[in-house]
């Protein structure tokens, strides 16, 4: 059976990606990442509010050190600032670990069991593998994971902590490896496989019911896979491209989605919400 699927919120993106549920803003932050924007959608209130950033972002994530936030930008990681009497965030370079790549931004990340942030970056123009994955340490040291990557989305980690996923989404291939505290990941393979007709995997999570959910780009869908890579359940989006899922602290399901290069359905681009049975 198919859950009600609401609207959430009034801002339609380009390309809406990386939501994430922020336990120091108590809110879902996304990022729209063409248009230069984060937004913050709080569910009790239902109330949003944007922020303006020079350039284009991939992610936002809490800082687990205060109140702050940590982003990957166009330049690279930096602390990011959202003041409420304000429409600009407050920006501040960390490092650009890809300084000699002008070609490269960053796309998605997230935070690892041991406090780590990770994000990917990727060529801009998605011509060729120039992305690679990298962590970045609390003391500000970028530690780079892997290359050979031309669009990058995850990271997502296993509920007990022993493995990491990552997609290359333009090869239709979600990743898996160990999780290791000190090198970052280990043992990394081909994990799950999909074809053209059922969508590029984009941004993903894990569930309340252990699940990976995965955002199909052009699927107009987000799939959860069990522990052995299999399809187990599919819920259809009203969007062509949905991009990332996150849960909130009531199971609540948010899905991102785009309308870059899209035929507009008037909900392409907005955010979407449903809860599972």
């Amino acid at each position: 059976m198919m859950p009600d699927i609401h609207l959430a919120g009034e801002y339609q993106a380009i390309l809406g990606e990386s939501i994430y549920w922020s336990a120091n803003a108590k809110a879902l932050l996304w990022v729209d990442v063409k248009s230069q924007k984060i937004v913050r959608y709080c569910p009790e209130a239902r109330a949003e509010k944007l922020w303006h950033v020079p350039e284009q972002i991939g992610c936002i994530v809490d800082d687990s050190t205060g109140p702050r936030f940590l982003a990957a930008l166009q330049s690279g990681f930096a602390t990011i600032t959202l003041p409420e009497h304000s429409a600009e965030a407050i920006v501040r370079p960390i490092c650009n670990p890809e300084a000699d790549r002008p070609g490269n931004r960053f796309n998605d990340g997230g935070i690892d069991p041991d406090g780590h942030f990770w994000a990917g970056s990727m060529d801009d123009a998605e011509k060729i593998d120039s992305g690679s994955w990298w962590r970045l340490a609390p003391d500000g040291r970028a530690q780079l994971l892997l290359s050979g990557f031309k669009v990058t989305n995850g990271p997502a980690f296993s509920l007990d902590s022993n493995f990491v996923f990552l997609t290359d989404s333009s090869k239709r291939i979600v990743f898996r490896g160990i999780y290791d505290q000190s090198a970052g990941l280990r043992d990394i393979a081909a994990w799950a496989e999909f074809t053209s007709d059922q969508g590029y995997p984009d941004g993903m999570t894990f569930g309340p019911d252990g699940n990976l959910w995965i955002a199909f780009w052009d699927g107009a869908c987000v799939r959860a896979l069990n522990s052995s890579g299999e399809i187990i359940r599919q819920i259809d989006m009203p969007v062509q491209r949905p991009t990332k899922i996150a849960f909130t602290e009531d199971g609540t399901a948010y899905v991102t989605s785009a309308r870059v290069n899209s035929t507009v359905t008037g909900r392409d681009g907005r955010l979407h919400l449903f809860r599972l049975d």
